[in-house]
């Protein structure tokens, strides 16, 4: 059953984390990382990219889409078939993100997580943005396509990115990302960072269990179907709720329970 990310936020909790995404920066960061002895204390993979490394053991997987972009397929199903943990802002994922407002692709998104996490540092290879071209690392019969500078919507996932994680300890080991975070030392030491936003957010909000009454859709076009159970936030669940969409329910035993009001106009949400 779906489990919301609060159930994992003391889990890793200032200890080192790596995101790998899909770039070919992966290639020679991750041998770099080795023997410079980094023992990560969580590896999060964008999509299914970092599985295809044998350097580190991904521990969860880390998507945005609903849909596969060029296999047109639902990313649910694709990524069940690894057989890895999924967190991500979806009714399906392992560990969703409740109220999660971040636009992001799954490289950035996982760097995110990390920071969510409260992992410092969170050390990144393979967010390459496509700087270099549609390849990625595990895939050698493409052919790069060199590209001169970054895209706009990559300058601008960049900048989102630098604006939602603040002064986080983000460190890049190569790669665009070092033109707005400093590039990872493995000499550089680190006192506790201010928590993001996000994560003081959905410490504070109570994440509740709800169940669908009917089928909707939500977030990224994300659908809930009659009798799934889905953790929500309060305020992320009080529009499905006056439309009589969901049912507040305790988690141990299914049975619906009396929703309390919320306290923020439906008309602010």
């Amino acid at each position: 059953m779906t489990q919301p990310i609060t159930n994992i936020l003391s889990r890793y909790y200032g200890k080192p984390a790596l995101v790998i995404g899909g770039g070919p920066s992966v290639q020679n960061d991750l041998p770099m990382l080795e023997d410079q002895g980094f023992k990560p204390a969580v590896v999060l993979s964008a999509n299914e990219h970092g599985l295809h490394q044998a350097h580190y053991k991904v521990d969860f997987l880390v998507n945005v889409d609903r849909v596969h972009c060029v296999k047109k397929v639902f990313m649910e199903d694709y990524l069940r078939q690894f057989g890895t943990p999924v967190i991500n802002a979806h009714s399906w994922a392992d560990y969703r993100l409740p109220d999660w407002k971040m636009s992001a692709n799954s490289g950035i998104q996982a760097i995110a997580v990390g920071c969510v996490l409260g992992c410092w540092p969170v050390v990144v290879t393979g967010v390459d943005l496509f700087m270099i071209g549609r390849q990625y690392f595990h895939n050698t019969d493409e052919k790069p396509r060199n590209r001169p500078s970054l895209t706009y919507m990559a300058k601008q996932r960049i900048t989102e990115m630098r604006r939602w994680a603040g002064d986080y300890p983000v460190r890049p080991v190569s790669g665009p990302l070092t033109q707005v975070f400093p590039t990872y030392d493995p000499a550089e030491r680190f006192e506790e960072p201010e928590r993001v936003p996000y994560r003081k957010k959905i410490e504070k909000a109570p994440v509740r269990w709800y169940r669908g009454l009917h089928e909707f859709s939500f977030v990224t076009n994300d659908r809930v179907a009659p009798g799934e159970l889905v953790p929500f936030t309060p305020a992320e669940a009080r529009p499905y709720l006056d439309r009589g969409w969901l049912e507040e329910v305790d988690a141990a035993t299914g049975v619906a329970v009396r929703s309390e009001p919320c306290a923020q106009p439906l008309s602010q949400l």
